[in-house]
């Protein structure tokens, strides 16, 4: 993810939310420890504590049901294919994420070439 995503996402949270790092076991610079996702957890644990921001890495779950799960969501509320393969590499998903259907594939490749985002 870079930093110009992560801050637009947390621009829409309070700033006397927490930040957590989800990063399981221990954190490495290696790719599947680079942060995909930001969301704000709905209920914390404690209740001392304002709802919570949770930072993801690639390792932290499927990458192929997460982009179903995205694309779906483009689809239902009519996001441009564009954009939503724009925000998608702006997360910091690449083409290999892609590789695991030949037609994604091919249709991520075919937007990211026409749109000058590859």
């Amino acid at each position: 993810m870079t930093v110009k995503k992560l801050r637009e996402i947390l621009s829409n949270y309070n700033d006397d939310d927490r930040v957590i790092f989800d990063i399981g076991d221990t954190m490495r610079a290696m790719p599947e420890n680079e942060v995909l996702y930001a969301f704000k957890h709905k209920k914390s644990s404690d209740k001392d504590y304002a709802p919570v921001v949770v930072l993801q890495r690639r390792a932290d779950f499927d990458v192929q049901t997460e982009l179903e799960a995205y694309l779906d969501h483009c689809i239902d509320e009519n996001i441009d294919e564009t954009d939503a393969l724009t925000d998608l590499f702006e997360m910091g998903y690449t083409l290999d994420d892609f590789t695991y259907s030949e037609s994604r594939f091919n249709w991520a490749t075919r937007i990211a070439k026409e749109h000058g985002l590859i």
